[in-house]
């Protein structure tokens, strides 16, 4: 993909009107999904991949941070947020952070513990374990996945993973064990 016309779709999807906006998200996030699934398969390099440049991980985060500042639609928050997580820049973790607090739409929430989840640094532990406390099954289901990778493996983590094995929803207590389990924890 060339990267200009990629650089294109975030500009419309910052000052575009409305229906440009919402096509524009949702080319912007079929491309970045399509690079990264290049690289995650290594058919790319990553320091080849559109969403390696450091300018536009920033206008990125710039376009997201936006969303909530205008309040644009909730789609639209959601679609940003996996772009934000697909592209794994550790800088987005204050961001994603921000914006991950009750009056934030489910569905929002759901896509930025997924995109924190994704975020290749530890400083997502920390809101990871906060989000065990959200109301929505899938938000705290999303962030025990997120915890449960074998390089977020810390006393805090473990911790929190042992409490949501009592948690409420069957999904979340599941995984919990899954992760302590592939650790060698005996609970």
């Amino acid at each position: 993909r060339e990267t200009g016309a990629l650089s294109e779709h975030l500009d419309t999807v910052m000052t575009g009107g409305d229906n440009a906006q919402k096509q524009a998200v949702h080319q912007l996030a079929a491309a970045l999904l399509d690079e990264r699934r290049k690289v995650d398969g290594k058919r790319l390099p990553l320091e080849k991949a559109f969403y390696a440049d450091p300018a536009f991980r920033r206008k990125l985060l710039e376009a997201f941070e936006d969303a909530f500042a205008s309040e644009k639609t909730a789609e639209r928050q959601e679609v940003l947020a996996r772009c934000v997580g697909a592209v794994g820049d550790p800088a987005a973790v204050d961001a994603l952070t921000r914006r991950l607090e009750p009056k934030t739409n489910v569905a929002v929430r759901r896509a930025i513990v997924q995109a924190l989840g994704m975020l290749q640094t530890d400083r997502v532990v920390e809101p990871l374990i906060g989000a065990l406390s959200d109301p929505d099954d899938f938000v705290r289901n999303a962030a025990v996945g997120g915890l449960s990778r074998p390089s977020r493996r810390t006393d805090a983590s473990v911790a929190a993973l042992h409490r949501a094995l009592g948690d409420t929803a069957l999904p979340v207590r599941l995984t919990a064990a899954s992760a302590l389990g592939a650790w060698g924890d005996p609970a």
